[in-house]
């Protein structure tokens, strides 16, 4: 009744509600268990629920909240029992202060519940006191309804002021396999449209899941109807990896009472088991040992070079054996036959029991069920006969054979249980040729062959420390007089001094709003990003380089103030002593040069394959105790133990992922950037950042992780492209322009081996270049090996390689004398008819100053298809009427620029070599006119003698001044190709006789053998492509490039028109479930009717089908085409697939508009 009272008051003062204080405590317990005062069951009837009872034990606090205008007070924490004192401290001290100012001014009631401290006499007068007997609770007028619980209004939350969002994603999992789904009570437009501007939640979830590669599956439906008036919410959010989220598909299910509905997710998993891969094995039974023999002894009989070694004669020896053996020998995965599962007999009564077994399926009598029975049996004992009989013949006629004896000692341990041998199961040649067939003496013999496999130059398998050292402040802290010093070592006086009142000089001042410092001279350091601050640097540390190499098997590597050691040693204890030899004597030069090694930020990797080398490894560093770690970072390389880079690829990911999120930022589907800028920013702000120093370390990564550099360069083209992520991987990178990280690897290894054969013989990276380095594991290449085979395969290992430029012409070279013209006016542009082109350049020619009595070469260089088998040529007359012809092969790999330039400059060595030689009619001043169809050329040589990066413009340069300082102005003029120009056409004939000379020993540079290495590894890559749709667009000798015009939609379109994914099409949208029916919710089945084209609706709207097939765009075809059968091939075209997307667009929106 006191209940029923209470309510009926209630609800005829509903305007009180506002002026309640309500209040109530809350134990919180550390191990919770069921308390019978607090769980209470209503019902109209007895539920006859049985509910496990005891009080709250184990640690607790009790806190207690109170709630006035929709407002918490400050949640005040009981420490110890509550008692009548403590609970009128918390009222005195924390509620009445919080109220004072409003309580009295509104007439507010403070309610409260029954528990015996709060009626007590102390808290019950200072209560009407306060309130002035505006009280609910017991004891009191307006009394508060014992067990009532629900008649508060009040929720167990803290005040706003002192909340704290914990929230973290930092437990959550990242794995493509896993699914995240709840209550976030995060908003974020990407999965609530009615949220116009995100929460710090959905903000958080959103980024989370950009960086990991996550999706939101939710479709934008809302999830919550609140109970107030505002719109339906999402507050629920489910999120999966982008692998897992193309095979989901969610949607919201019915209500089930709660204010939330429930989301349903369905996910489509293979039906198929993993598939097992097993390790490969030699058929011996099927081997063709008669060419096996015949390949061994011709291998071997071959005359050997007499300077190789023992161990370089083993290895000889074993490639023979593993090349004849690879050749003839097959080898399969799979698993062992039974010989007698192929038995007549059983075979018959396997047959005779299946019949049963169909018959009693069919009829179940207990005559059938008979028949099955005696036919089971008599297929068991057929089938152990037949092994019995398969087995004897084993023993007879395979393990007598005396090259078996090592499977009897197999099969006897598999017969008694034992573990099996990991040894194949055959007797072998053991150490110094002695047959080995037990385990221990196979164990012995292979120890020693890969000992000496392992010894090279009489050093063993080595352990390496690597060790990356950190000076404080490296350039702030060099002393001006001690550097001095040490230049005087290695430079001339006069410049040691220029150097030294450079840096004595230098003053500073900092200017602060406007009031600037007086200036400071500087007694140390160097000037930080001055071109000679690290020229200086490695001369001031000469003498620490000198030092460390007196380390026995140690190496020091320096680039400006980052410094590393390696020290080796034939065990880890070695090595490490070795280690702490080179940082004692790294510490005892920083304190003699007043430097400080930051020994915190000192980096050590253990190099060894072998895990346990690297544990518990530490090394005193200036004091300082520094452990190993799995790995470091060395000029922005981070290498680990193995040498795979997977930390490294790791973090280039999550460098990456940040910049491709960014580029998704400038493009949608319908507006953005051009695709050529696109690409320009990929390759530079994506690709730029992942291949950094990628030579070095790319060749050498295992394939796992070069498949990380894959995915963030996938994502990069999507977004060029607006490709979904479905999209077959060929046909995506093609369309971005974008190659591969395994193209990538191939080309940038043969840059690095060419680069480095271009260096003088000293050099230290061409002698690494140059060294013989064994490599101990099969699957790892490093870029000296990749560069070498794929050089071996372009037919250009043993081709000379021209040299770098070592140092360039000083940039206030005079060039007076020397003019260059890479135009000719408008009278020789292309459009024009060779006649009048022909005419122009004559007339031109003709008052060139000096013309009459110059002397005239005409070059030209050629190259089949701009890229092999280059040749220069050049037509030289001289004022007395001679004539030199010069013919040069450019170059096995050589472009139609390159051959220009090796014409020219044949032709002006030819022209100094006849001075020389004093055959130059009289006047030494006459001017040299050259005349040259490339523009590219002319463009190079007008930068200037300082602009030349290779030795060819530098050499052309050379010759060039050395002509004009012999009195003879030089003046090279553009002349329009292959339009009737005597000299040029007779220029051209000589190129092209050039080129077809003997390449062998015409030197390539190596910008044409880098390009020579894309070109095959991309034409590698496009014979690699599966047949299909893609293929037969493009063929193996085409790619797309760049889409044409403003139109982002139509450059979209056409990329996934084109690459097999179109995000319009029906078909599509069904398959990864977007377009799901009644009947199919999604497949892949081009059959199915909801895959239908909505067009024409006479077969699937596949790529294939909107572009060639669909009968409503035959006008568009014929337009587009000229006929209304197209192929394939001519979707090469940007413009036609993008007018094909637009008809069809076209005709889909008059599809789905009903008509009137």
């Amino acid at each position: 009744m006191a209940r029923l009272d209470s309510c009926e008051f209630w609800l005829t003062h509903d305007e009180w509600f506002e002026r309640v204080l309500w209040s109530d405590e809350k134990w919180f317990v550390l191990h919770p268990s069921p308390n019978k005062k607090n769980t209470v069951c209503w019902s109209p009837e007895n539920p006859n629920k049985l509910v496990p009872c005891k009080k709250a034990q184990g640690q607790k606090a009790m806190a207690w909240v109170g709630v006035v205008d929709g407002k918490c007070l400050p949640v005040h924490w009981f420490t110890g029992s509550v008692n009548s004192d403590a609970y009128l401290e918390m009222l005195q001290t924390v509620v009445w202060p919080a109220v004072r100012a409003r309580a009295t001014r509104h007439q507010y009631w403070f309610q409260q519940d029954g528990a015996p401290p709060h009626v007590t006499a102390p808290v019950m007068d200072f209560l009407h006191s306060k309130f002035g007997g505006r009280v609910i609770s017991r004891n009191s007028e307006r009394r508060w309804p014992p067990y009532s619980p629900d008649l508060s209004c009040l929720d167990f939350v803290s005040g706003d002021d002192e909340r704290v969002d914990r929230f973290s994603m930092a437990a959550f999992p990242t794995t493509s396999s896993a699914i995240i789904t709840g209550d976030f009570n995060a908003h974020h437009g990407t999965w609530d449209p009615s949220c116009t501007e995100p929460d710090s939640t959905g903000q958080l979830l959103q980024d989370w899941m950009e960086t990991n590669g996550w999706e939101a599956l939710n479709s934008g439906a809302a999830t919550r109807s609140g109970y107030g008036t505002g719109p339906p919410t999402a507050p629920d959010v489910s999120m999966a990896h982008r692998d897992l989220a193309r095979r989901c598909t969610w949607r919201t299910g019915d209500d089930l009472g709660s204010d939330h509905l429930p989301q349903v997710m369905t996910v489509t998993v293979s039906g198929c088991r993993p598939r097992r891969i097993r390790k490969t094995r030699w058929s011996f039974r099927k081997a063709s040992w008669t060419a096996y023999t015949q390949d061994c002894e011709t291998a071997l009989t071959a005359a050997a070079p007499a300077h190789l070694t023992v161990d370089q004669l083993s290895n000889r020896l074993t490639d023979a054996i593993m090349q004849a053996s690879a050749k003839h020998i097959p080898r399969g995965a799979r698993a062992d036959p039974k010989p007698w599962a192929l038995d007549p007999e059983l075979e018959r009564a396997v047959a005779e029991r299946r019949e049963a077994r169909a018959a009693l399926d069919q009829s179940p009598t207990p005559e059938n069920r008979e028949a099955w029975k005696r036919a089971k049996k008599k297929a068991a004992e057929t089938e152990e006969e037949a092994r019995k009989r398969a087995f004897r013949t084993f023993a007879t006629e395979e393990l007598n054979q005396h090259a078996n004896l090592g499977r009897i000692t197999k099969l006897l341990r598999k017969m008694e249980g034992g573990v099996q041998s990991t040894a194949p199961g055959q007797a072998i040649n053991g150490d110094r040729g002695r047959e080995a067939v037990e385990d221990r003496s196979k164990a012995e013999a292979f120890v020693a062959t890969y000992a000496a496999v392992s010894k090279h130059d009489g050093i063993t398998a080595d352990k390496f420390v690597l060790v990356a050292y950190d000076f404080a402040r490296a350039y702030d802290t060099i002393d001006h007089k001690m550097l001095q010093n040490k230049l005087l070592r290695h430079l001339p006086k006069c410049l040691v001094t220029w150097i030294f009142q450079l840096l004595r000089d230098r003053r500073a001042c900092v200017e602060v709003n406007g009031v600037r410092s007086r200036d400071r001279p500087f007694r140390a350091g160097l000037p930080q990003g001055s071109v000679l601050a690290p020229t200086l640097y490695t001369l001031w540390a000469a003498d620490l380089i000198e030092e460390l190499r007196k380390v026995p098997r140690t190496d020091c590597y320096m680039y400006a103030d980052d410094t590393a050691t390696v020290s080796a040693g034939p065990n880890i204890q070695m090595a490490l002593s070795r280690a702490q030899q080179s940082a004692d004597m790294m510490a005892r030069w920083a304190t003699k040069n007043k430097m400080n090694i930051a020994g915190h930020k000192t980096q050590i990797l253990v190099l060894s394959q072998w895990a346990p080398d690297a544990k518990n490894v530490t090394l005193k560093v200036a004091g300082s105790d520094v452990t190993a770690t799995s790995h470091v970072k060395l000029l922005g390389v981070t290498l680990d133990r193995l040498l795979h880079f997977g930390e490294h690829c790791a973090s280039l990911r999550r460098k990456v992922r940040p910049r491709t999120a960014q580029l998704r930022k400038l493009t949608g589907h319908s507006w953005g950037l051009r695709e050529h800028h696109l690409r320009t920013v990929a390759n530079g702000y994506v690709r730029g950042a992942l291949e950094y120093a990628a030579a070095a370390w790319l060749p050498a990564a295992s394939p796992s992780h070069v498949e990380l550099v894959d995915r963030e360069l996938r994502a990069a083209a999507r977004a060029v492209t607006g490709c979904p992520m479905s999209t077959p991987t060929h046909g995506l990178m093609a369309e971005a322009g974008m190659a591969t990280a395994e193209m990538r690897r191939t080309t940038l290894a043969t840059r690095m081996v060419m680069r480095a054969a271009s260096l003088p013989p000293d050099d230290p990276l061409r002698a690494v270049a140059t060294a013989t380095q064994h490599s101990r594991l099969s699957a790892v290449r490093g870029w000296r090996e990749l560069g070498r085979n794929t050089l071996r395969d372009l037919g250009a290992l043993d081709v000379p390689v021209e040299p770098s430029l070592a140092a360039t012409l000083p940039p206030w070279t005079p060039t007076e004398g020397v003019s260059i013209a890479p135009t000719a006016g408008p009278a020789c542009a292309r459009g024009r008819s060779d006649e009048s082109r022909r005419t122009a350049a004559e007339d031109l020619l003709e008052k060139l100053p000096g013309a009459e009595r110059a002397i005239w070469i005409w070059s030209d260089g050629s190259a089949t298809g701009g890229v092999t088998s280059g040749g220069g040529g050049a037509h030289i007359t001289l004022p007395n009427g001679n004539t030199e012809e010069v013919r040069t092969p450019a170059g096995v790999y050589c472009s139609s620029t390159r051959a220009e330039l090796v014409a020219l400059r044949d032709a002006l060595a030819k022209i100094v070599e006849i001075e020389q030689e004093d055959a130059a009619p009289a006047g030494g001043d006459d001017p040299i006119i050259a005349c040259l169809d490339s523009r590219a050329a002319l463009m190079t040589l007008e930068s200037g003698p300082a602009a030349q990066t290779t030795q060819l413009g530098a050499t052309i340069w050379q010759q060039l001044l050395l002509l004009v300082e012999r009195g003879r102005p030089v003046h090279l003029q553009w002349v329009p190709a292959h339009c009737g120009l005597a000299g040029n056409e007779r220029a051209d004939a000589i190129a092209k006789e050039a080129a077809g000379m003997d390449q062998s020993n015409a030197p390539i540079d190596t910008r044409c053998a880098t390009r020579a290495a894309a070109r095959s590894a991309r034409r590698q890559w496009q014979r690699a492509w599966p047949d299909g749709w893609y293929k037969e667009i493009f063929g193996e000798e085409h790619l797309p490039g760049p889409v044409s015009g403003d139109n982002r939609m139509a450059a979209v379109d056409t990329h996934q028109l084109r690459a097999g994914h179109w995000s319009q099409s029906a078909q599509y949208l069904h398959r990864i479930g977007r377009r799901p029916t009644d009947t199919c919710q999604g497949c892949a089945d081009t059959e199915c009717p909801a895959a239908r084209c909505l067009v024409c609706g006479e077969e699937a709207d596949t790529p294939r089908h909107v572009l060639l097939r669909c009968p409503c765009l035959c006008g568009t075809r014929l337009h587009a085409l000229g006929n209304m059968h197209g192929r394939p091939p001519d979707l090469r075209r940007d413009d036609v697939v993008a007018a094909f997307a637009a008809g069809f667009r076209s005709f889909q929106s008059r599809s789905a508009t009903p008509r009137q």
